[in-house]
């Protein structure tokens, strides 16, 4: 795309790529400016749902105008495809910073973050919530002025469902909110969740939650208490854990409310300013008294020159010495002085005095808040551990029901062959029949599961081990945007596979089905494909799977086979 032009508009550079778009760096011919085009992704524009709510994107940035917010100039459709004209803002990411050189100490960083808060706050007074707050959205320009970006899935309070249900679990797992991870309504405290997810990188160099798949983070964001930032970085001040901790709060009615209460958290027991001492009166030198007039009586008298001196005048009485005027005695101005210092210095006293004992009233709440976080931390490890016995259970009776399916389709089989299912086990695997190799290779799988992996007196291969058991993970669909899956797997020295496929739904029942098919131990590749239900939601279809198996690292990817379905990703339980 470099070099070639939309409308007049010429493509300089690419910027980068999001979930929903491309950026570009463009410079706007007839203004002579430079702009950012952000278009659509080629793979989404076929989709008219998604270039409506693309439309509906740059509707929503129009209504902002803030100096923390990224600007959108105008909007128009090139060639059938949507773009969108921002300003384009020459700088940092949050998370280029981040990334660059770790902790940003919080004397840097708390001005920084409450630019972001006030554009966030400009957002939601607009009625409208960005859902998709991160430190790769949020652009330190060179000026210093910091810039929230990219609305791409933001929701207008309030709007109807139409568009919103497919965007329902959208945003970045690791900054997702409680409430979007489980489809709940979100509002302005999500993004509070957000920018407590991102003040906790920013001061700590760490997320709060990481894990080996996003189906992982996401349930950790539902149910583990984050660990303190300090844990990571010691020097964080006390009232930022508990700022943090309070905003990553997983009941939204226990968070902050708005952005505005957030930003007082962060700066209500700052550092006190230098307090400026009283000043002292500058003391003035006075300047010298006028010379005294001439007194009443004195006169000049011009003598004429001669060499007989007339007879003088009568004597009159002349003062030789004007008489001093008498001087005002001057008062010291030392005690007004030292005064005013003793007064200074006990407001100072003072002020020092309420403020240090402040400062103890909010380390003793900050300590008490950790506390009680330890003590929840506590509670939900407990409760997290009796999940996990629960869970544990729910998966030994989801894999006898696959092996009892297992069983009885074996015990189905032997009868139509005329073989009593009590011998069953015992038999050796059958020769394909002629049009029916994957259908008699299925069975030798079914025969050798049974036994615990032994066909014909062989071992199970280590890659078959490996893939047996229990997996769990996500996959999409358009019309419901992120599902969870977990997957049973019973597999054979033969490659034959086994399956009970359970899924999660957004807003719907579960639902659960049998699943057969083969795995290539030389290339990974697996294909399952449905046979029965278990647990049937009202309409739903069932899926096929087709993908690649890598058990080094524990992770099988694919496709899902189903209307409007795309890439699923599955890791094994651990």
């Amino acid at each position: 795309m470099t070099g070639a032009q939309l409308d007049h508009y010429r493509i300089l550079e690419k910027l980068g790529e999001g979930g929903m778009g491309v950026v570009y760096k463009a410079l706007d011919l007839n203004l002579d400016r430079v702009v950012a085009l952000k278009l659509l992704s080629s793979d989404l524009a076929a989709y008219p749902e998604l270039t409506e709510r693309f439309k509906c994107e740059a509707r929503l940035q129009a209504t902002l105008n803030h100096p923390n917010i990224a600007l959108l100039y105008t909007f128009f459709f090139w060639e059938g495809s949507p773009v969108m004209v921002m300003e384009f803002i020459e700088g940092q990411t949050f998370q280029c910073m981040v990334r660059e050189r770790g902790p940003v100490p919080a004397g840097a960083l708390v001005p920084l973050f409450k630019q972001a808060l006030m554009g966030v706050g400009a957002a939601h007074r607009h009625g409208i919530v960005h859902r998709d707050i991160k430190p790769a959205n949020i652009m330190l320009s060179r000026s210093g002025l910091v810039k929230v970006m990219d609305f791409g899935i933001a929701k207008a309070i309030g709007a109807g469902s139409g568009l919103t249900r497919t965007n329902t679990a959208m945003g970045t797992s690791w900054y997702m909110s409680p409430e979007q991870v489980l489809n709940h309504p979100v509002d302005a405290r999500s993004d509070i969740y957000a920018l407590g997810v991102t003040l906790y990188e920013m001061l700590s160099g760490e997320v709060p939650f990481r894990a080996s798949s996003e189906f992982e983070i996401q349930r950790a964001h539902v149910h583990s208490m984050p660990t303190p930032p300090s844990v990571h970085n010691p020097q964080i001040p006390a009232h930022l854990v508990a700022a943090v901790l309070r905003a990553l709060e997983k009941n939204p009615d226990a968070r902050f409310q708005s952005v505005e209460e957030f930003g007082t958290a962060l700066g209500a027991i700052a550092p006190p300013m230098a307090h400026s001492p009283t000043p002292v009166p500058e003391h003035r030198t006075p300047l010298p008294s006028p010379a005294p007039p001439i007194l009443p009586g004195q006169q000049r008298v011009a003598v004429p020159i001669s060499k007989t001196p007339p007879p003088l005048p009568p004597a009159v009485p002349v003062s030789t010495k004007p008489s001093a005027r008498p001087q005002p005695r001057r008062r010291s101005k030392a005690p007004v002085v030292i005064a005013a210092i003793l007064l200074a210095m006990l407001a100072l006293g003072g002020f020092l005095y309420v403020n240090a004992a402040s400062q103890e009233r909010e380390r003793a709440r900050a300590e008490a808040l950790l506390e009680e976080q330890e003590a929840e931390r506590h509670r939900q490890a407990t409760a997290e551990q009796e999940r996990e016995k629960q869970q544990a259970a729910e998966d030994a009776r989801n894999t006898e029901a696959l092996r009892e399916q297992i069983q009885q389709e074996e015990e189905a089989r032997n009868g139509s062959h005329g073989a009593s299912p009590s011998t069953a086990p015992n038999k050796p695997a059958r020769s394909p029949a002629p049009g029916n190799d994957q259908e008699s290779a299925l069975s030798n799988a079914l025969e050798g599961a049974d036994r615990g992996g032994m066909s014909q007196g062989q071992t199970r291969p280590s890659a078959i081990g490996s893939l047996t058991g229990l997996w769990r993970g996500t996959y999409m669909c358009l019309q419901q945007g992120q599902n969870r899956a977990e997957i049973s797997l019973v597999g054979n020295a033969a490659g034959a596979v086994s399956a009970l496929m359970l899924f999660q739904v957004p807003n719907a029942q579960p639902g659960s089905y049998f699943m057969r098919g083969m795995f290539d131990q030389s290339t990974g590749q697996i294909n399952l494909h449905f046979t029965k239900w278990v647990s049937h939601p009202l309409n739903y279809v069932p899926a096929n799977l087709t993908g690649v198996v890598d058990l080094r690292q524990g992770v099988m990817r694919g496709q899902v086979i189903a209307p409007g379905c795309g890439n699923f990703e599955v890791w094994r339980n651990r």
